[in-house]
């Protein structure tokens, strides 16, 4: 994970609830009818955890090359033509990080399952 977005330990975190979730839901499913294997419960904890993990590292990346200033909204500008940008490109770009409910995004995938 890249560190640019202070977003690891996080990531860490809800990888643990989801996963616990996921157990959870494994355990109280073995005493219905038709069981769903383990298997089943870790691609859903795949399928909800994949598709963020992966989104928080490339923007992650993106951050990087912000705060270092060799991204590609910056090519050909000198440096104080690269502040207001900058300030633009990082006003809300870690909103998204704080504001998903993983809850729904959880839910919304057990009911796919």
């Amino acid at each position: 994970m890249c560190p640019h977005q202070g977003a690891g330990a996080g990531q860490a975190l809800e990888d643990g609830y989801v996963l616990g979730r996921a157990l959870q839901d494994y355990f109280k499913n073995q005493k219905s009818a038709k069981p769903r294997s383990i298997a089943d419960y870790l691609h859903l904890y795949q399928s909800v955890r994949y598709p963020r993990a992966e989104k928080v590292q490339e923007t992650s990346r993106q951050a990087g090359g912000l705060y270092e200033l060799r991204s590609k909204e910056l090519e050909g500008l000198n440096y104080e033509d690269c502040l207001p940008v900058v300030r633009d490109l990082l006003k809300d770009r870690m909103k998204w990080i704080w504001t998903e409910d993983i809850d729904q995004v959880y839910e919304n995938a057990l009911a796919e399952l």
